[in-house]
Parts: C-alpha cells; structure tokens; sequence
C-alpha cells in the first residue's frame, strides 16, 4: 500500500512539473513572437511557480522627441508622437515713416574786405626852438636820425658850469656849448656826478671825436682838433643809437651869439 501511495504522489507531482514547464513554454513563444522592435526583450518565469508567465514588457520605437508628446494607440501597441504647433511669431510693428524736416541753408553774407590803411608816416625830426631858453637839435648818421632836447651854455659863465652838480639827465636830455670861435680847449668832470658822452663837433656841425666823461674826474678830455660845438649826453647814448664819429648835427634857428 504505501509504495502505491508514494508512486501516486510521484506520478502527481510529476504531471504538475510538467504542467508548468508547458506552461512557461507556451509564454516565452508568445512574447518572442509579438514584433522586432528595439528593445524588445522577454521576463524569465522562476520555476516550480504555477502561476502563468507574465507578458513581456516591450518599448515601441525610440523614444518621442523633446517637444513631443506620446499619444497611445487603440490597439496600445505604441505611442505616436505628436508634435507641438509651431507658434507663430509676431510681426514686427511698423514704424510709421519720419516726414523729412526741411533745413534751411543760411546763405553767408559777404564778409567785408578791410581796408588796409597805410601807417601813417612819423613825424619828421627837425631842429626847434622852443621859446623858453631850450632847443631840438637833429644827431643823424645813415638811417639813424635822433631828435635831443637841449640847454645851452653860450658865455664863458655859462660853459664854465656845464651840467656841474646835476644828479640826473633825461635820455634824449643834453647841454650844447656854443663857442664864437674854433677852440681846442678839454674838458674836464669836476663837480660832475652823470657820467657822459662828451662829443666835439667840427664848425661844419660834423662829430670829430666823442669822450667818455666819468663823474667828479678832473682829468682833462683833449679833443683831437679844432671844435666849435660840444654835445654832451648820457654816457652810451650815441652806441645805444648806432651812431659814433662821423655824425652830423642840425641845429635850429634862433640861438644865442657865443662870447
């Protein structure tokens, strides 16, 4: 009894094992045989389990675009994807067209030429008398032509004095000393504090030698010859002008007789 027993359990576990063994093959062959999509694939059923295989899981095509939507098929078989609607871009608005300005050209008015006026020309140095004891006499040499106001020293008292005890003499400032005759007589500074120029002139009113006269020296200045005038001015004023020996003097009307 009991090894018919044992052979009935045998022959039933048998029968169940190969019940589900026909029953996990039947599944494999209908997930292999639903298409060759990508990715296709089947789930392995353990064994010794007597529920029936699942259906394989299975992805239909690539996947949808971004910007795509996946929408499911009837048969649910797949998805088909759905693009998205274009959006439109607006127009641009127009810009209304700028009506054009209209610009006034200036017409310039003509510019007045200027009338260039010649410089007027200098008053023309001339000898003078000035009514009142002083006189302008004329220094000239080449282009040089100075004007110098002066005193004059006439009698012996007169030239005896000179400029003695003067503390200052203006630029075109000096002292004529007038002789009736031609002398050779020097000169000397005493009592003299201006430095000058002392310049013997020749009775045809020509410059023949100039000396330099430093103030309070007694030492005599001899001219070199015969003079009939002497000028005496600031020390440096005939360098200062350009002139020198060899100038000539114009003397105005109306001076005194020299004793």
């Amino acid at each position: 009894m009991k090894f018919e027993v044992r052979l009935a359990k045998w022959a039933a576990g048998t029968a169940a094992t190969v019940a589900v063994g026909a029953g996990a093959f039947a599944a494999g062959c209908s997930g292999g045989s639903e298409g060759d999509g990508a990715g296709g694939g089947m789930t392995e059923t353990p064994a010794m389990t007597t529920s029936p295989a699942a259906t394989p899981t299975r992805t239909s095509g690539p996947s949808p675009a971004p910007g795509e939507s996946a929408t499911p098929t009837a048969e649910g078989g797949g998805a088909t994807p759905t693009k998205p609607a274009t959006p439109t871009t607006p127009s641009a608005p127009t810009t209304p067209a700028t009506p054009a300005t209209a610009v006034a050209t200036a017409t310039p008015e003509p510019t007045a030429t200027p009338t260039t006026l010649p410089a007027p020309s200098p008053t023309p140095v001339k000898p003078q008398n000035h009514g009142d004891g002083t006189f302008t006499i004329v220094v000239s040499q080449g282009a040089a032509r100075v004007a110098v106001r002066v005193e004059v020293a006439a009698t012996v008292e007169q030239r005896q004095l000179g400029l003695m005890f003067r503390q200052e003499l203006a630029e075109d400032a000096g002292m004529l000393f007038l002789f009736g005759r031609d002398v050779q007589t020097g000169f000397w500074m005493r009592n003299t504090y201006i430095p000058l120029d002392i310049a013997y002139i020749d009775a045809g009113k020509r410059v023949i030698g100039i000396a330099r006269g430093v103030p309070l020296n007694e030492a005599g200045l001899s001219p070199p010859g015969p003079y009939r005038y002497v000028l005496e001015v600031n020390a440096g004023w005939f360098e200062r002008h350009g002139m020198g020996v060899g100038a000539e003097v114009e003397l105005p009307g109306g001076l005194p007789l020299a004793d």
